[in-house]
């Protein structure tokens, strides 16, 4: 015998379980950013996949294998190589902050009058330092460990995650669609290969655009002799996200640089390099 919930059951069975799987995903919302992340990898690496498989024999698993691999050598290998110029620009940047803070410092040594009130700005520059210079982190080594930890196993979820979105995607899909009505899966396909096809567009043209304004702009940052070309190069590919705020913003900083410690080799004023930076910026952008 079969038995018919009314309406009012089902209305409630329905509210129920929208609450327990709202009440789940908040438990388990930590893990969502991790997995998205993996998701966002295995979708912008698939292209490689099909065109591997569409010029070789190799399987869908086979193909998905190179590609990972390549990748994850290439995730591992190049901040690798990069580190240790970041670090030396690093060090370099922190001694030119100590620097002017020691020149502000010597400054405003002697209070400033205003409206009859001294000002001793002179107090502030230590906090200052204090504040850019030090590391806390380095004083507490079991929060850093702690840290550490956690960042290397999400790194690990995320990896894991990619390579089986990778190598099952196709499965998953299907299993996915199969859930919905019969009637509907033909449309569901169909809605999925057009959302996959704009996203895809959008993703690469994303990524294409960060890679050319980052390598661009290092390059001519690092022939004009800017300090600091790699980091403020690469910020500037990265910022490229945001559109015309982004590089604006990081372009600030290679004016502001530019204005402090002028050109590696061009024998020119700091305010000069400074108004070059910014031409070239307009140039470049547009």
């Amino acid at each position: 015998m079969k038995t018919q919930w009314s309406r009012e059951f089902r209305y409630f069975f329905a509210t129920l379980a929208l609450i327990l799987f709202f009440w789940v995903a908040w438990q388990v919302r930590v893990m969502f950013t991790p997995l998205i992340v993996a998701a966002l990898i295995a979708y912008l690496l698939s292209p490689l996949v099909h065109l591997l498989m569409r010029h070789s024999r190799l399987s869908r698993k086979a193909a998905a294998n190179v590609v990972f691999f390549i990748a994850l050598t290439l995730l591992i290998a190049v901040p690798a190589a990069l580190t240790p110029i970041f670090l030396s620009e690093l060090d370099t940047l922190m001694a030119d902050l100590n620097a002017v803070l020691n020149q502000l410092q010597e400054v405003f040594k002697k209070p400033v009058e205003i409206g009859g009130f001294g000002l001793y700005f002179g107090q502030i520059i230590p906090g200052l330092r204090q504040t850019l210079t030090q590391n806390p982190m380095m004083h507490d080594a079991l929060g850093t460990l702690e840290i550490a930890s956690r960042g290397g196993a999400w790194f690990l979820v995320i990896v894991i995650s990619a390579y089986y979105f990778m190598v099952d995607w196709e499965t998953l899909r299907e299993w996915l669609i199969g859930l919905i009505a019969p009637d509907y899966q033909q449309d569901a396909r169909r809605l999925y290969k057009q959302i996959r096809a704009v996203w895809m567009s959008y993703l690469r043209g994303q990524v294409t655009l960060m890679l050319i304004v980052g390598v661009v702009f290092t390059l001519i940052w690092a022939a004009i002799g800017l300090p600091y070309a790699l980091v403020i190069g690469l910020l500037t590919g990265l910022f490229s996200l945001v559109p015309d705020v982004g590089p604006l913003a990081v372009t600030a900083l290679a004016v502001l640089v530019a204005l402090i410690q002028g050109s590696g080799w061009l024998p020119l004023s700091n305010l000069a390099f400074a108004v070059l930076v910014a031409g070239i910026y307009a140039v470049l952008i547009n």
